[in-house]
């Protein structure tokens, strides 16, 4: 079954996006296709309907953040994420690229949304973007 997006479901579970005027129906819209080209709409490839749904919707974040800190001039916020601290909580994160993350337009290593992506995808599809070759012995 094909995953519907919905606004105000994203919304409930992504608070930080539920300005109307700064994210806009458009901005939504561009970001879901963007998602989709890199994606894909059938979620049978991607472990199924609740992996695929983390997938797109953490995407969808990762562009709005992206192209909104862009469209305001922030580009503070564009360097790779490495480590975060909160509270008494800390993580680092290492080798989490690959794929696609470096591509122009993409940076997914400098949101959360991005880097959440990029693991929901590494647990999905651990080689996806590798190249597996078989070494023959000769003993």
């Amino acid at each position: 079954m094909a995953y519907v997006f919905d606004i105000e479901a994203f919304r409930e579970c992504y608070p930080a996006f539920d300005d109307d005027d700064i994210y806009t129906q458009c901005a939504f819209d561009q970001a879901r296709l963007m998602t989709e080209a890199i994606i894909g709409t059938d979620s049978s490839v991607w472990c199924g309907d609740d992996h695929y749904k983390a997938m797109y919707d953490n995407l969808v974040a990762h562009f709005l953040v992206v192209w909104g800190n862009q469209a305001a001039g922030d580009s503070s916020q564009m360097q790779t994420i490495t480590s975060k601290t909160a509270g008494g909580v800390s993580v680092s994160l290492e080798g989490m690229g690959g794929g696609n993350s470096t591509a122009p337009g993409m940076q997914l290593q400098t949101t959360s949304y991005g880097q959440n992506y990029l693991l929901l995808k590494r647990i999905c599809r651990p080689f996806a973007g590798m190249t597996v070759s078989t070494v023959v012995c000769g003993c």
